[in-house]
């Protein structure tokens, strides 16, 4: 009875604020009672609550050698083990705790949140649906399971999900929010902007329910409030990267600055800068000397790009020592010159490759068949939900190598060029080697008839060749492809070939087929 009284008055110490006396309290019981497992679980519960995380761990572990039915132990533990990376383990003891919980919801949700973590989407799904069965009342397990929908996808279902939660808790903006992305992702704009309007009237300093808002306007071709939106991004601690480097610089706002030194720097992705670097002949165009940075993969490529003064390498030691007088990272470019789906400048061709290595690429590729290019695959270093989504296997593609008369060129990079192992040999060549930065790439592409690729930085880079490019996009496309369109307003070599079915890539593969096979057909 003693050290049940020390316990509570031990709880009452922590949640006044006095983990100190707290912490001598519980110690001195356990001296008592060395074996009493739930002596050592609040004791790790409040090392846990002081992110003495060694440990607290030390402690659940010990009350679980003590009581290996202890749930709320395996719970606790499995927590620790999965924030510090250790999946297995934290498996381990989730599923030992569902064996004697009295609640085991939240535990369902954690595993389930860990086996997305690992890719193991059905496992994840079935915890999931388990635990809307056990407690179909909880808002944040309707979320959790629409969130796992979304990402497979199913998205009627997942809408399902958070109409569901929004039921039960209609003032949480977190399932407005989930219920907004997923309307967008279904392509239905207007509706997806209202609930966007619902988050925001919840929770007007939502930065990421901003930031996604801009892009549903961008998507549905509203650009000119789509960019102003799009400008929430450089507050997002994600992006703080690219931008905090250049905080001292005072902003540059479109005015003109002759005799001063404006720096436009990259940011994001390779894509984006190769889309957006036709912007700066009308930055050039307002003033003195202009100062543009770019990754190393690209500084080739850019080299002689008009307009430009001096092109930097993208990074913070080297561009501390340019002096700039003023600065703006590339993607807003696109507001300040009020650009609409009519005023987007230079929709021609606007990149030019290397003529000596164009030369020898053309000496090397003498196949009298028509030459294709493929990439089928994005940058294994974005390994999030969109990346994968517009990711489409090798195999998917095999239809086209039965066309006759026509080469096939692989231009992938990564692990994915792995994949050429799985066809047949001969069918595919691959270059990846001799890719070691753009130049390269756009000698190669400038030497072929035609690119096929899914939505990666060489899409872009073809497109900017004017070289034909056929690009397959996801069923749920980043913004600037806009919706139910075959062409691109970016690029007029460009021709969009889109899953009618969310990771279905058989129809958009049977539609590229068609083409290549109809008379009026590209290469």
């Amino acid at each position: 009875m003693d050290n049940m009284i020390r316990q509570n008055d031990a709880i009452h110490l922590l949640n006044t604020g006095q983990p100190a006396a707290a912490l001598a309290v519980l110690q001195q019981a356990l001296v008592q009672q060395p074996d009493s497992a739930e002596l050592h679980y609040k004791l790790g519960v409040l090392h846990r609550s002081q992110k003495q995380n060694s440990l607290a761990r030390v402690h659940y572990q010990q009350a679980v050698i003590l009581d290996p039915g202890f749930w709320a132990a395996h719970f606790n533990l499995a927590i620790l083990c999965q924030e510090e990376g250790q999946m297995p383990d934290a498996e381990r003891h989730y599923r030992q705790a569902l064996l004697n919980s009295s609640d085991p919801g939240p535990i369902l949700c954690n595993l389930a949140s860990l086996l997305q973590s690992s890719h193991r989407q059905e496992e994840a799904l079935s915890c999931l649906r388990q635990a809307v069965t056990l407690r179909p009342d909880l808002p944040e397990i309707q979320n959790n399971l629409g969130n796992c929908l979304q990402t497979i996808p199913q998205l009627a279902e997942a809408e399902s999900c958070y109409r569901k939660a929004i039921q039960l808790a209609p003032e949480q903006p977190i399932s407005w929010y989930n219920l907004a992305v997923t309307l967008h992702l279904q392509g239905r704009l207007e509706e997806s902007l209202a609930a966007y309007d619902q988050v925001l009237a919840l929770a007007p300093d939502w930065l990421e329910a901003r930031s996604n808002r801009s892009h549903t306007l961008l998507l549905k071709g509203d650009l000119e409030a789509g960019f102003t939106a799009y400008e929430e991004r450089i507050r997002k601690s994600e992006h703080l990267r690219y931008h905090r480097w250049a905080a001292p610089l005072p902003r540059w706002q479109g005015e003109h600055y002759t005799g001063r030194r404006l720096l436009i720097y990259f940011e994001q992705g390779l894509g984006d800068c190769i889309q957006f670097i036709r912007y700066l002949p009308l930055v050039k165009a307002r003033g003195g000397t202009l100062l543009f940075s770019v990754p190393t993969a690209l500084q080739r490529l850019f080299q002689n790009f008009p307009g430009v003064d001096e092109l930097l390498l993208h990074g913070v030691e080297p561009l501390a020592k340019h002096r700039a007088d003023l600065a703006l990272p590339l993607m807003s470019l696109p507001r300040l010159f009020g650009s609409t789906l009519n005023t987007i400048p230079l929709r021609k061709a606007y990149l030019q490759p290397a003529p000596q290595l164009v030369s020898l690429w053309r000496q090397r590729l003498t196949s009298p068949y028509k030459k294709i290019g493929l990439v089928w695959a994005g940058n294994p270093a974005y390994d999030h939900e969109p990346s994968r989504r517009r990711t489409c296997p090798l195999t998917a593609l095999a239809p086209l190598f039965t066309l006759p008369n026509r080469e096939f060129y692989s231009l992938q990079k990564g692990a994915a060029a792995a994949e050429i192992a799985q066809i047949p040999p001969g069918t595919l060549h691959d270059l990846s080697a001799e890719l070691h930065d753009f130049i390269d790439t756009a000698a190669i592409i400038a030497s072929l008839d035609i690119v096929v690729s899914v939505d990666t930085s060489v899409a872009h880079l073809a497109a900017a060749l004017g070289k034909p490019v056929y690009v397959l996009l996801p069923y749920a496309p980043e913004w600037r492809w806009l919706l139910r369109r075959s062409d691109s307003p970016w690029y007029p070599s460009m021709r969009l070939f889109r899953q009618t079915v969310p990771g279905d890539w058989s129809g958009p593969v049977a539609a590229l087929l068609n083409t290549f096979t109809s008379r009026d057909g590209a290469p």
